[in-house]
Parts: C-alpha cells; sequence; structure tokens
C-alpha cells in the first residue's frame, strides 16, 4: 500500500513537471511575426551625467521605404481600411497596445501588429523617435512621400545668434537594412537610433586668484557653431551662427568650478574636403585688480583705500576638438591659471582635457 501512494505521488509530480514544461515551451515559442529590436543603448540601465538625464523617448514612428526610397502605404492587417504611410507606437506614458516581443519589455523588441499580414520585398525601415506631430502628419498624409523629403523636413536650420537654442526631446532616427519577409517565419530586424547632434559639459577651473567667480557672475558666448542639424552625417562647419551672451551663475564651489552645458552639431574637419573652422566659446570673466594680500581686499596707490569692487573684463577662449560625434557626451575641463586679454579679439586661448561617452537615455519604463 505504502509503494502505490509513493507511486502516485511520484506520477502526479510527473505530471505536473511536464505540464509547467509544455506550458513554458508553449509561452516562449508564441509567433512573433514581424519585430524591431532597439539597439540595447538607448533603454540602457547605464547612467551618465549627461545634459539630457532627464530625456526620454516618447514616441517611435516606423516607415517602410522601398528600395527607390519611396514611403510604402500599408492597409494594417489587411483589414480594407485606409493604407497607412507610418506606424506610431507611444512610449511614454507607455500606450497599452504597444505589443513587445513575449510581452516582455526587456527585450527592447516591438512587434509590428498592424503589419503581420504584409509581404515584403527588399524594404527598410526608417525609425524616428521623438518626431514632431506636424511632420507626422506630413508623412502620414503623403505630402512627404520619400526618405529624402523626410530627412530634409526633419533637419533644423538655426537663425542667426540663436547658437544656444537646439533644445531636447531631441530626434533620434536610423534605419534598418534591406530585408524581405513572407510571413512564414518570424523575422526580427534590428535599428540603431542615433541623435543628430553631442551633449557638451565645459566645467571652467578658477585657479588664477584673481578671478572672483563668488562674487561676480561670468559671461559666456558659443562662436561659430554650425547652424544646420543633419539627419545623415555631415562633417563640415557650414553657415556658422553665433550665441547671445549667456550668463554663468556665481560659485562658492572651493574651489571654484562652474559649468557650462550646451548641446552642438557633429563635425570633422580631419576629414579630406571638409570646410570651416572649430568652433569656440568665448569668456568674459571679472578679475580683481591690485594684490588679492592687501589687506581689506584695497588696490594699491594711486586708488588708496578704494576697494576693488567692480573687476573689470578679461577674455579667454575655448576652442573645441576638430571632431565632435554625434550621439556622443563631451565632457571638457578648462584650468584657468593666468591673466586673460582686456579684449575679446585677443581672447586668451585655453588648453583642456577632455572624456568622451556614449550619450544614453536612462530607462524611463521599468521593466
Amino acid at each position: 500500500m505504502k509503494y502505490s501512494i509513493y507511486s502516485l505521488l511520484l506520477a502526479c509530480l510527473l505530471g505536473l513537471t511536464s505540464f509547467v514544461a509544455c506550458q513554458r515551451m508553449h509561452e516562449e515559442e508564441v509567433p512573433q511575426g514581424l519585430t524591431i529590436h532597439l539597439s540595447q543603448e538607448i533603454f540602457t540601465k547605464r547612467e551618465v551625467r549627461a545634459p539630457s538625464d532627464q530625456s526620454v523617448i516618447k514616441t517611435l514612428d516606423v516607415i517602410f521605404i522601398d528600395n527607390s526610397g519611396n514611403v510604402q502605404a500599408i492597409a494594417p492587417n489587411n483589414t480594407g481600411s485606409t493604407s497607412k504611410r507610418v506606424f506610431r507606437y507611444v512610449i511614454d506614458p507607455l500606450d497599452p497596445s504597444v505589443k513587445w516581443k513575449n510581452n516582455n519589455r526587456s527585450t527592447n523588441t516591438i512587434v509590428l501588429t498592424e503589419v503581420q499580414h504584409q509581404v515584403f520585398s527588399n524594404v527598410k525601415m526608417f525609425v524616428l523617435a521623438n518626431l514632431s506631430q506636424t511632420v507626422y502628419n506630413d508623412i502620414a498624409n503623403g505630402t512627404l512621400d520619400t526618405q529624402n523629403k523626410i530627412k530634409d523636413a526633419v533637419s533644423v536650420s538655426l537663425a542667426a545668434n540663436t547658437a544656444h537654442a537646439l533644445t531636447e526631446p531631441f530626434l533620434l532616427t536610423g534605419e534598418t537594412a534591406s530585408f524581405s519577409w513572407d510571413g512564414n517565419v518570424d523575422k526580427e530586424v534590428p535599428v540603431d537610433l542615433k541623435r543628430a547632434v553631442a551633449a557638451i559639459d565645459v566645467v571652467i577651473h578658477y585657479d588664477w586668484d584673481k578671478l572672483d567667480p563668488a562674487n561676480h557672475e561670468g559671461k559666456y558666448t558659443l562662436k561659430e557653431f554650425d547652424s544646420k542639424t543633419y539627419v545623415g552625417e555631415h562633417y563640415s562647419v557650414d553657415d556658422p551662427v553665433n550665441s547671445t551672451e549667456q550668463t554663468i551663475p556665481r560659485t562658492t564651489n572651493n574651489p571654484p568650478t562652474s559649468t557650462i552645458t550646451f548641446f552642438l552639431n557633429e563635425y570633422d574637419l580631419t576629414k579630406t574636403g571638409t570646410t570651416g573652422l572649430p568652433p569656440y566659446i568665448l569668456l568674459k570673466l571679472k578679475k580683481l585688480n591690485g594684490a588679492k594680500e592687501l589687506p581689506g581686499g584695497k588696490l594699491p596707490p594711486p586708488a588708496g583705500d578704494e576697494k576693488d569692487v567692480n573687476g573689470t573684463d578679461t577674455y579667454y577662449r575655448i576652442v573645441l576638438p576638430p571632431t565632435i560625434q554625434r550621439n556622443y557626451y563631451y565632457t571638457l575641463h578648462a584650468h584657468i591659471s593666468q591673466p586673460g586679454s582686456d579684449t575679446e579679439e585677443g581672447a586668451t586661448t585655453l588648453q583642456f582635457n577632455f572624456s568622451v561617452l556614449p550619450w544614453v537615455y536612462k530607462r524611463s519604463i521599468p521593466q
């Protein structure tokens, strides 16, 4: 009798194990159809202190392009409904209709549910994140019917004195390799999304003791920055623009430092045939006249007992590297240990060291 009970328990256990295994296999083998895999870099958990730390990807738009560069119109799920030229997936806040591979957000792979009936031959997907509603509408209604027209529409040109005006959320773009699909087997197509601009922090170290950043605001101007943002790679500095004069807040750091944050378009002046000069940053800081060690900060004769309350302007420039690559985050450390110039034209050039990291977004949606 005891053996019969043991045999029964063993049979039940084996049956339960088989059921769980079959259930798990069933879940893992659910057909996915056509999916698009977003690069891990976009949703990485790694954090860097970049100007985009709080940025998120709001929307993803997928457009099918034929081998002639034309936008393809597709009837969703062969239902006879009006054909669509762009398929939008709302990521933040997450639209419940967005389906992830294996129902698992951490796969970073979206199931393209509306095109599962479609047979594709030699097409590619053009993917855009944070696309403006205006451009989205123009793609949807057929006004922008080629990839080149879309690229032109999303390119940005800065007006005079607005070099500081590149703002988030930035458009990210990517395109897949050409592919074909007949619907018979699952197909996952990878895409790498990148911004068309770079992010920069310039950390100013006030090592010269005649500077007084604790009591005086500094000023800076972005000079000779490329005015155009391109979807495709672009290496020359064309049609440069400046910014208006910007303020560097007072700092009480010990030792004193200030950080300037901005975005700029990529360039690579080391490549053959490129034109233009590297952009630079003009600093206008306050220096205190007289020996700092004088009692009470008084000026030497003939000023007598007067204090140098206002200081005088002194100028420096930071010339950026000959290459700035899109979708990267640069940190420059410039140490000021010498007098500047009395004029903007003769501004003293500062040396610096810098680091470069991939510019990544924080994950905005929990796994």
